[in-house]
C-alpha cells in the first residue's frame, strides 16, 4: 500500500481494503486486529481445517470486515469478490509434510497460492505471500539468510524455485515473508516467534 499504514491513509478520503487468508489461524488473526485497528477493510478467508472462529468472535459483527468460510483452493472463492482490493495477504497453508499428507501439502499450498496469485493480477493489488523457515532446509547456523542453501540448493542459483517464478508468472507486485513456529494467543502449537512480529506486516 505504496509504503503507508491504514492508519496513514486515514487523513485521505481513500479506505485501504486487504484480503487476509488464514484469517482464523494465529498469524492471520492477529493481522486482522491491526488492520482494522489500522482503518482497513478486510475481507477474511478460511475454510477452517486448521483455525478457528474464536480467534476472529471480536470482529465478526464489524462493518469493516467480512468472513468468507471458503476454501482458497476453489477458483470461485476469488471469483465472488469485488475488484477493489488493494492487497492480498496469503497465510493460508497446510501443515508441512513430515506430519503425513504429503501431496496435500504440496496440492493446497501449490494450487491456493496459485488462486491468490491470479486474483493479485486480476484485481492490479499488491501480494504478500507467507512462507515458513522449512524452506532454508536443515540448515544448523540460525538466524537464516537469503544465502543460505535450502533443501532444492542454494536460494542464488537458477535451482532455486521460490520465489521469482510467482513474481514472473503472477504480473503483480509480490512480497514474501516467513516465520518460524510461533507461538502466543490463537495457537496451540509451540515456538520462539513474539506475536509482536505479525502485527509489523504492511502490505
Amino acid at each position: 500500500m505504496n509504503g503507508k499504514s491504514c492508519a496513514d491513509a486515514a487523513v485521505a478520503p481513500v479506505r485501504r481494503t486487504v484480503v487476509v487468508t488464514g484469517v482464523a489461524g494465529f498469524l492471520g488473526s492477529h493481522l486482522l486486529d491491526r488492520l482494522l485497528a489500522g482503518g482497513c477493510d478486510v475481507i477474511g478467508i478460511d475454510n477452517l481445517s486448521m483455525g478457528t472462529l474464536r480467534n476472529i468472535a471480536p470482529h465478526m459483527n464489524s462493518r469493516t470486515f467480512r468472513f468468507l468460510n471458503m476454501d482458497v483452493t476453489d477458483p470461485s472463492t476469488f471469483g465472488a469478490l469485488e475488484d477493489d482490493v488493494d492487497c492480498v495477504v496469503h497465510l493460508a497453508a497446510f501443515k508441512i509434510p513430515r506430519y503425513g499428507r504429503a501431496l496435500d501439502t504440496l496440492r493446497i499450498n501449490a494450487k491456493g497460492t496459485e488462486n491468490v496469485l491470479d486474483f493479485a493480477r486480476r484485481v492490479g493489488g499488491k501480494c504478500v505471500l507467507a512462507s515458513t523457515s522449512d524452506v532454508y532446509g536443515r540448515n544448523p547456523n540460525p538466524p537464516f539468510s537469503e544465502d543460505d542453501a535450502s533443501v532444492i540448493g542454494s536460494r542464488s542459483s537458477s535451482t532455486n524455485i521460490w520465489p521469482s517464478p510467482t513474481r514472473t508468472a503472477s504480473a503483480s507486485p509480490s512480497r514474501c515473508c516467513g516465520s518460524s513456529a510461533p507461538t502466543g494467543p490463537g495457537t496451540t502449537s509451540a515456538g520462539g516467534v513474539d506475536r509482536s512480529r505479525c502485527s509489523s506486516m504492511r502490505c
